[in-house]
């Protein structure tokens, strides 16, 4: 085999290799198949503070209860189908005080504007489902601010009045909770 014969040999074996081929030249590359990243799960667990005493309330960490809610581990998020379903969060406070709620969401345009609550015993967040632009395109805004007394407790956010379940409350991938300094 010629030097220019080798070059051509190489040449082709990587281009095959890379194409998911494979040649009679030697190869370093013994396995050409492609690795998926995993899918998130949800498992619903206690949330307990970072170091900077923020909860953290995922769709993974999350429990959604209701028949038509589902966990979408493509987008990391429950999808939203019917006015009684709701997500609830096991967490633990470390501090009694004032909590920013900041929401990530998506929902079509055609769906936005929906009543929902966020609660936390007898505290609550009122408001209404912004615009995100599709399901596709997730958005996240501060909703109001919240008072949680330290300890263990229960987290829902829900709808505020029941719709259509023909329609959609949006699509919930994140509830970040931040104590307010003074």
């Amino acid at each position: 085999m010629t030097l220019f014969q080798g070059i051509i040999t190489t040449a082709v074996s990587i281009s095959l290799i890379a194409c998911g081929g494979s040649s009679n030249a030697p190869s370093a590359a013994t396995d050409s198949t492609i690795q998926q990243p995993p899918l998130y799960e949800n498992r619903p667990a206690s949330v307990a503070p970072d170091a900077k005493g923020v909860l953290h309330l995922n769709a993974e960490n999350g429990a959604g209860i209701g028949t038509g809610i589902k966990y979408m581990p493509e987008w990391r998020a429950f999808g939203w189908f019917r006015s009684a379903d709701r997500v609830e969060w096991t967490v633990e406070v470390p501090q009694t005080g004032a909590y920013k709620a900041t929401l990530e969401w998506s929902v079509s345009d055609e769906e936005a504007g929906k009543e929902f609550a966020l609660e936390a015993g007898a505290e609550k967040i009122e408001g209404t489902v912004g615009k995100s632009g599709s399901w596709e395109t997730f958005k996240s805004a501060e909703i109001g601010t919240i008072h949680l007394t330290a300890g263990k407790q229960k987290i829902v956010f829900k709808p505020n009045k029941p719709f259509d379940d023909a329609g959609a409350l949006l699509d919930l991938r994140h509830v970040v909770l931040e104590p307010v300094t003074p």
